[in-house]
């Protein structure tokens, strides 16, 4: 699950990144939406993770997932030429979202692969030792619970002298 987490928290923190990039206008905004977007996509959560799947494969997912969520930053530029533009403008936009629809599918199943495989070798367990497993959770379960004595029914202890 490293690989989708991974790759989830790099489309999040690209969508905190991102969502200013369409209003800026000026430098005046620039220096806004980076005061605004740093923190967050340097927050604890980010970092640590980070530090945690530096050396694992699946630290790949996070880049993945930046770039996911920054081919949809201007997603509604292209809806808007789709929707008020003439033939060419209709083209790109419409090329726009094809082809962000399709990296977005190719980064996500480059992590959810491998995320599967994993699953799945963790939960391949051979049926005998599933067996012996929910026996012994059988056994656990069926002992008797011991009941704590009432008060005043314990037994005094010889008082040791000098």
């Amino acid at each position: 699950m490293d690989y989708l987490g991974l790759f989830c928290l790099g489309a999040f923190t690209g969508t905190i990144a991102t969502f200013g990039m369409t209003h800026v206008t000026s430098l005046k905004g620039w220096q806004t939406v980076l005061a605004l977007s740093l923190p967050a996509v340097l927050s604890g959560a980010a970092m640590v993770m980070i530090d945690r799947f530096a050396a694992s494969p699946a630290f790949g997912c996070y880049p993945a997932g930046l770039v996911a969520a920054l081919v949809w930053a201007f997603a509604s530029d292209s809806i808007r030429l789709i929707t008020g533009g003439g033939i060419w403008a209709r083209v790109i936009g419409s090329l726009h979202l094809l082809i962000a629809s399709e990296v977005t599918l190719i980064l996500a199943a480059i992590a959810a692969v491998p995320a599967f495989l994993q699953i799945r070798a963790e939960l391949d367990v051979p049926a005998d030792a599933r067996w012996v497993l929910m026996l012994k959770r059988h056994v656990e379960a069926t002992k008797p619970v011991a009941s704590p004595a009432p008060p005043g029914s314990a037994k005094p202890s010889p008082a040791s002298g000098p």
